[in-house]
């Protein structure tokens, strides 16, 4: 009877911690971070197994120190609990990244058309099971032809991530990592009637805002390929530092 007691309140100490971890890594990311892409598998496939262990770990205490509490466990558990329940809350999300760079040649959207209509039938080639919509290449074509933009190549020389906290007591802010040294090119586009130039760009290098587009973040309901222009010739669109994400830079060099 005396050794049955042990093995039942070993019993009891493994169920607590393998509950908490279980039960906080898979209702923690349910509650706190719904978009994650994990979710609960947290909980099932380590939370819970971790908490085994260390209910585990924790009857091996208690063994070896015969007075401790059942207090003692409790808390120890519910500093588990809450230890998973932070690593639940949700990272900083990317919102955008402020690029220095110099503008090194412009061209109306409709030279790139040949390129990007021959680079999405190679897509569709290598992806015979896709269904695009029957006049994709027509409504591409024509929408590229009315695009009021011009497409801009340019030399990047350094960027700034800026992220947008989640966590609820800092859930709003935004702040701006250190400059990135970098050495690319990339095209963009900017709006612009006719497919002009604008002059203003032109003048060494500056500070852009790559705005979000359909080719960076595209919804299910897109059609594939895409037949908006932008989509079509994968650019993204450059605008002018908006002044609260100025103020986030880092200083100058």
């Amino acid at each position: 009877m005396s050794a049955a007691l042990p093995s039942a309140r070993c019993a009891r100490t493994l169920l607590l911690f393998g509950a908490v971890g279980f039960l906080a890594g898979f209702l923690g990311p349910i509650v706190l971070n719904p978009e994650a892409n994990q979710g609960p598998l947290l909980g099932i496939f380590i939370t819970g197994p971790l908490g085994v262990l260390l209910g585990a770990g924790a009857c091996l205490l208690q063994r070896l120190v015969p007075g401790l509490s059942r207090s003692a466990l409790r808390l120890a558990a519910a500093a588990f609990g809450l230890v998973t329940l932070y690593y639940c809350l949700p990272e900083p999300a990317l919102v955008g990244r402020v690029i220095e760079a110099q503008i090194e040649d412009c061209v109306p959207p409709q030279q790139l058309a040949a390129a990007a209509l021959s680079s999405w039938e190679q897509a569709l080639a290598r992806t015979p099971w896709a269904h695009p919509q029957p006049d994709w290449k027509q409504a591409a074509l024509r929408n590229v032809e009315h695009f009021e933009a011009a497409v801009l190549s340019v030399r990047i020389t350094r960027s700034s991530a800026v992220y947008l906290r989640r966590k609820p007591w800092d859930h709003g802010k935004r702040f701006a990592l250190p400059w990135a040294e970098e050495e690319r090119s990339a095209s963009y586009f900017v709006r612009s009637a006719a497919g002009a130039c604008p002059e203003e760009l032109a003048h060494g290098p500056a500070l852009y805002w790559p705005l979000p587009g359909a080719a960076q973040t595209p919804q299910p309901a897109t059609p594939w390929p895409p037949v908006d222009a932008a989509g079509f010739l994968s650019l993204q669109e450059l605008g002018a530092v908006p002044a609260d994400i100025s103020a986030l830079l880092p200083a100058a060099r």
